[in-house]
């Protein structure tokens, strides 16, 4: 970056890109937070995880005020 200037976010941008596609999603979930990223739709965005048999962590480290959640639940 030697004499070269660029925002910080343009920066949090490219590494929430390159995690993404390298499936660090502990990198894009912390990324996601600090661009201030929300999810339209987060009854739909954690079904389609849940469905696809994936881990959701829902809240914030540490435990107890994160939860995990590995399968659906029946109400």
């Amino acid at each position: 970056m030697e004499g070269r200037q660029c925002r910080v976010r343009d920066l949090l941008t490219e590494l929430y890109d390159k995690a993404g596609h390298a499936k660090q999603w502990w990198l894009v979930r912390h990324t996601a937070g600090m661009l201030r990223k929300k999810v339209e739709d987060l009854a739909k965005a954690a079904t389609d995880i849940i469905v696809r048999q994936k881990q959701l962590a829902v809240g914030l480290p540490p435990e107890p005020r994160e939860k995990i959640i590995i399968r659906s639940v029946s109400l």
